[in-house]
């Protein structure tokens, strides 16, 4: 499988990991950053060097309710076509 491939199936599995704890009520943040790769950081969590540090995912609850986002007009950015 492509490098490139590998990569964009782990994004999809963060992506679908946090859908999944969003939907059972968690908060969840995807962070990684600059040092994220570094090898201190890869050797502490047991990362191959020649492999990469993808996602860190902080997840918990949070006393507040997440705000309400209003809904967004598709009409002028979708075209049907029959």
């Amino acid at each position: 499988m492509p490098p490139f491939e590998q990569m964009l199936s782990a994004g999809a599995a963060v992506q679908n990991l946090i859908l999944a704890l969003k939907a059972q009520g968690f908060s969840t943040v995807w962070r990684t950053g600059l040092l994220c790769n570094e090898p201190a950081v890869k050797a502490y969590f047991g990362v191959g060097t020649d492999d990469y540090v993808t996602a860190f995912v902080y997840t918990g609850t949070s006393p507040k309710d997440e705000s309400k986002r209003k809904p967004i007009d598709i009409e002028p950015l979708v075209r049907f076509e029959s």
